[in-house]
């Protein structure tokens, strides 16, 4: 084999193989596709997905799919945080699993289990308006009544099932953010605004293939007993 040729695979496999580590969390892409969902939705996912350790214990798994819809277009409005991503609501973005019970952004409880991920944009309600940085969401929903790539419903329909799949008056989320350093690639980092929070970024690409990173802000583990 050419030396240099060599040399790029073997700097490649090392990348592969090293986990990416933020404090005491840690990433490995690694194999596999969540059996819980339907054949048709694990057919759109990327064969290596994220796995997220933290204090050496599993926190999530994230599958993202090999590409998603552009929406037609983005309208911002006036005075509400921006929409940093130009996906089209109800895309499927990929395949959540919640390897022990965790909270959301709201505090409210995720149970463990597989979820599907759906993109959505925060609706322009007055008690909105400043309570993230973005309008950019994932909408986590149960795979027994999200059997297929294409939404089984509206935004409104799909935040219903969300509030149903964690039993909660409001929908279960990932908050998504503008990528910090988009050139990384899959990667893991502190949140600035939150000592316990984590933000994970995955390689995307959209439906012209055109790699377009995600950033996530990730579920946190549950205080025991709480």
């Amino acid at each position: 084999m050419n030396r240099n040729l060599a040399l790029a695979w073997f700097a490649a496999v090392c990348l592969a193989s090293t986990p990416l580590v933020a404090g005491e969390a840690q990433v490995d892409m690694v194999e596999g596709v969540p059996a819980e969902v339907d054949a048709s939705i694990a057919a759109q996912l990327t064969p290596r997905h994220a796995r997220v350790r933290v204090d050496d214990q599993d926190l999530c798994e994230i599958w993202i799919t090999k590409t998603w819809k552009n929406a037609a277009k983005v309208e911002q409005t006036e005075g509400a945080a921006p929409i940093t991503y130009r996906i089209e609501p109800g895309t499927l973005v990929g395949v959540l699993k919640v390897s022990q019970p965790s909270r959301d952004l709201r505090e409210q409880d995720v149970p463990a289990g597989i979820y599907t991920l759906r993109y959505a944009v925060q609706p322009d309600f007055e008690a909105h308006k400043e309570s993230h940085e973005t309008r950019d969401f994932l909408l986590l929903l149960a795979p027994k009544v999200d059997k297929s790539p294409e939404p089984p419903g509206d935004q409104d329909r799909l935040i219903e099932l969300s509030a149903e799949a964690i039993q909660t008056m409001h929908p279960g989320f990932l908050a998504l953010v503008k990528p910090a350093n988009p050139d990384k690639g899959n990667s893991i980092r502190p949140d600035d605004r939150d000592p316990d929070g984590l933000i994970l970024q995955v390689q995307g690409a959209d439906a012209n293939g055109a790699k377009v990173p995600l950033e996530m802000i990730l579920l946190k583990a549950a205080e025991p007993g709480a």
